[in-house]
């Protein structure tokens, strides 16, 4: 999957996603080189659960 990251205020890349790291930073393969910083939008997997559906009251 591709994902773009901010290696600083003015510098990104974008890359295949190699891991994501405990820190909340992502590491991203352009090519040969590997880049380490932050995501510019939350990866899928990283994004909040939805809510579990309700169920509707059931007719007595």
């Amino acid at each position: 999957m591709l994902t773009t990251i901010a290696l600083g205020t003015r510098i990104w890349v974008q890359g295949e996603l190699v891991a994501r790291l405990p820190s909340g930073e992502i590491l991203v393969r352009d090519g040969k080189r590997v880049y380490r910083g932050r995501p510019l939008r939350p990866c899928p997997d990283q994004a909040p659960a939805a809510p579990a559906p309700t169920k509707s009251p059931e007719a007595v």
